[in-house]
């Protein structure tokens, strides 16, 4: 039998007929992703983003609404569903901070797992694009960009690309501390609402970054969605809190965005960017940003103190200290967050 053919057969097993047939797309994404046949180890904490506008969608057709679609539509189901088809006990909500929510997830689980709430999280994001009516206001509000494209730190960059994605982390407790986040907001610093504030985001990266951090963080996954606001504040915050406090002699450091790439997933990015940057420290390997070049970039990065690579690279590292790397991603309605990523040496 197919993986595909025995995950609907675990599913109905699990889910009335109805109920099976009400599930959103997006809580269908994440279980899809979620189940192996024998899964081994059974998390307690379940935490995942959603994007809360796609779950209009059933209100198109009124005939259609039993009282199934409150729980197959319903944000907060996307998480419970997990527990109750796995069986996991502990914590479980969603969570919605827009573009960073994901992100926020991680940083919620992780304290999760520090204060005792359980051993192991699943934390994990997803983003289906079903109905215009978000697309027409991000468009209205010149958001989006016209061909449809993120093209992050290009003078080209005109407004994102909307992406479609779904990812999932399992986190444990290991013996060395391998990452720390944290989370703050804008609050009345810009407007409108939808304005990023450098501020707060040099105030969240210096919460976090000790001056050892500074000196050892060898790469940035930036937020980087390819608006020409939104990248230049970035780099800013990024130049100011981190690559301007580094020695003279320190290497550069490196910033990229997954947006160009695979779009802006919403609220998926911050796992999105979280998963490629495990996937460089797996393969030792720094990766070019799409549509980033040093004749193309709108921003002025050597004299920040930042280098976006054009072509891949090794990421070389201190054997003593591991490579190190931070990840931002920003709400657009003020909510930012920022992960460090340290590899743990066995």
């Amino acid at each position: 039998m197919s993986l595909i053919a025995s995950f609907l057969v675990f599913l109905r097993w699990r889910l009335t007929t109805n109920s099976f047939c009400s599930v959103h797309t997006q809580h269908w994404r994440m279980l899809e992703l979620l189940w192996k046949p024998s899964a081994g180890a059974e998390p307690a904490f379940t935490s995942v983003s959603t994007s809360q506008s796609a779950y209009v969608s059933f209100l198109i057709f009124p005939s259609t609404i039993t009282h199934y679609n409150s729980t197959g539509s319903a944000m907060s189901i996307a998480a419970n569903r997990i527990s109750f088809t796995f069986n996991l006990t502990g914590p479980s909500f969603a969570i919605d901070s827009a573009c960073s929510s994901s992100l926020v997830a991680l940083h919620v689980a992780c304290q999760a797992i520090k204060q005792g709430d359980c051993d192991m999280a699943l934390c994990g994001g997803v983003n289906c694009i079903i109905e215009p009516r978000v697309f027409v206001a991000l468009s209205k509000a010149k958001m989006i960009s016209a061909d449809g494209t993120s093209k992050p730190f290009s003078r080209t960059a005109d407004g994102y690309g909307r992406g479609e994605g779904c990812g999932v982390v399992l986190l444990k407790l290991l013996k060395k501390v391998t990452k720390r986040s944290t989370v703050n907001q804008d609050g009345h610093c810009a407007t409108p609402i939808t304005k990023p504030s450098m501020d707060q985001q040099k105030e969240l990266l210096r919460q976090i970054y000790s001056d050892s951090d500074i000196a050892n963080v060898q790469y940035i996954e930036a937020h980087g969605t390819g608006t020409p606001v939104g990248d230049l504040t970035e780099m800013r915050s990024i130049s100011n809190a981190i690559a301007k406090n580094r020695s003279s002699d320190s290497e550069t450091l490196l910033i990229g965005s997954v947006k160009g790439n695979i779009g802006h997933t919403e609220s998926a990015a911050g796992v999105a960017g979280l998963i490629k940057v495990l996937l460089m420290m797996k393969h030792e390997t720094i990766v070019p940003s799409v549509f980033s070049s040093e004749n193309s970039t709108s921003i002025d990065i050597k004299s920040l103190h930042l280098n976006s690579p054009v072509k891949v690279q090794r990421w070389e590292t201190n054997v003593l200290q591991g490579r190190m790397a931070g990840i931002n991603s920003f709400g657009f309605g003020g909510t930012n967050a920022h992960v460090i990523l340290r590899e743990c040496w066995h």
